[in-house]
């Protein structure tokens, strides 16, 4: 074993090496992954190791070879393209690493204080969010459901000011729950009553297997005068969506539903005045 002292441009590297024959000897040095490898060229002047991958489609197997066929990206030499790795010296090497490492660190100090600054400044923005929408978050709150929970999570994990919308649904539910509180039993099970009522929706609850041959059947959703449920399913005269009218229903089931009490009435053929028909989607 001999040193020798080889000079590539301004970068000097100590090596060692073994001579092979008396015409050709090699050197070895580290690649960037502190790996020693021989000195076996150079590129642009600088030290580097030279090595040869498999063939990146064959993977160096020639798996054609007994098709008849070839491996068309090297030819059946099982060979692919000569890659290099730059070469460096013990001292260098150990440069290069600790100037990664300052990096490194520098980074991640950087990193941890652009988070706690977003840190800081997401939780004074909740803060400043929980204060100015405390009413309609308290009334959001109180709203039972899992769509209300949801909303709830997502409105203060976000902590902006909610649109218009949102005020609008929140502020709407708060009223029927209001209204839905209210409500009580009317009449007493079998009892034949006078109502007043106003619809507020019309569903079609028709069956599929009886959608043709047996009429369709509806479910009307009406309040009387004193804001109470009135239920009518049916396909008999009963005001449409949006109207109003005094009715003969016979009382045939008291329940709750979603916390509201509500009447289940039969009306068929009771409507005064006769002749209206309930208005019912297409």
């Amino acid at each position: 074993m001999s040193c020798q002292l080889c000079l590539s441009g301004a970068l000097a590297i100590r090596i060692r090496s073994t001579k092979q024959d008396s015409n050709h000897e090699r050197v070895s040095a580290f690649d960037r992954g502190g790996i020693e490898r021989v000195l076996n060229g150079t590129v642009n002047g600088k030290p580097v190791y030279k090595y040869q991958i498999p063939c990146n489609r064959c993977g160096g197997a020639e798996k054609w070879r007994h098709t008849g066929w070839t491996c068309f990206k090297c030819g059946g030499s099982r060979l692919g393209p000569v890659r290099t790795a730059n070469l460096y010296t013990a001292e260098r090497l150990q440069k290069l690493n600790e100037a990664a490492q300052k990096r490194q660190a520098k980074a991640a100090s950087a990193a941890l204080a652009k988070a706690a600054a977003i840190a800081a400044e997401r939780d004074a923005r909740r803060a400043a969010f929980l204060i100015d929408n405390a009413d309609l978050l308290k009334k959001l709150r109180s709203i039972p459901g899992e769509f209300w929970d949801k909303l709830y999570t997502d409105m203060i994990e976000r902590a902006t000011p909610p649109s218009k919308r949102q005020v609008e649904i929140i502020e709407a539910e708060v009223a029927r729950m209001a209204i839905r509180a209210g409500s009580q039993f009317v009449g007493r099970t079998g009892e034949r009553i006078v109502l007043t009522v106003k619809t507020e929706k019309v569903i079609d609850i028709t069956p599929a297997e009886q959608r043709y041959g047996f009429g369709p059947r509806y479910m009307f959703l009406a309040r009387d005068a004193a804001g109470n449920r009135i239920v009518y399913r049916g396909n008999g005269d009963f005001p449409g969506e949006g109207e109003s009218a005094t009715l003969k229903a016979t009382v045939a089931e008291h329940a709750e539903y979603r916390g509201e009490r509500r009447l289940s009435c039969s009306a068929r053929g009771s409507l005064i005045p006769r002749g209206a028909k309930a208005r019912v989607p297409n």
